[in-house]
């Protein structure tokens, strides 16, 4: 379940709640997000945009740390590329040879390219109506095939209707 607002339509904040717990590749780690996030689109043309996000999440099905999260992306024209990072902010101590480092308890990243195909809606026309009479469909309302004799008959009667209405017409 997730909530999303537009103040502005370069400013967008979001909320996000997993409403079930489910399983991961990890053994015993069960999944159930909540995150808290936004975006800021620093051009926000449709032809290039720099989406810049922040946001927190946690694992609430277990035990694990609140993370901050980072991301950031380049849209220009239909090619879109973004990368993100997400950290714990809690630290685990490591040793190893007589050294030892702290590194997030957690931690999570992706990188991600795309083409987009097709257009929007956006500098796109609509064919205008048209004013002739459309043919009928080939189903009957239960999606049952209609048989080839049923359409000839309609396409006869629709036929036999145009030449009676241009008969009238002076």
């Amino acid at each position: 379940m997730g909530l999303a607002l537009s103040p502005f339509n370069w400013w967008h904040l979001a909320a996000d709640m997993d409403m079930t717990k489910n399983l991961t590749p990890v053994d015993g780690r069960p999944s159930r997000q909540l995150s808290l996030g936004t975006e800021v689109d620093v051009f926000n043309r449709s032809w290039i945009n720099i989406p810049l996000r922040a946001g927190i999440l946690r694992n609430v099905a277990d035990n694990s740390k609140t993370m901050l999260a980072l991301g950031a992306g380049l849209n220009f024209l239909h090619i879109h590329a973004d990368a993100s990072l997400a950290w714990s902010p809690k630290k685990i101590a490591t040793q190893s040879e007589g050294s030892s480092k702290t590194f997030p308890a957690e931690a999570a990243g992706g990188v991600s390219l795309s083409i987009l195909f097709g257009g929007g809606e956006e500098g796109t026309e609509k064919a205008p109506a048209s004013s002739e009479p459309q043919a009928a469909p080939a189903a009957q309302a239960d999606d049952q095939p209609v048989s080839t004799e049923k359409v000839r008959e309609a396409a006869e009667k629709a036929q036999k209707d145009l030449d009676a209405e241009s008969k009238k017409t002076p």
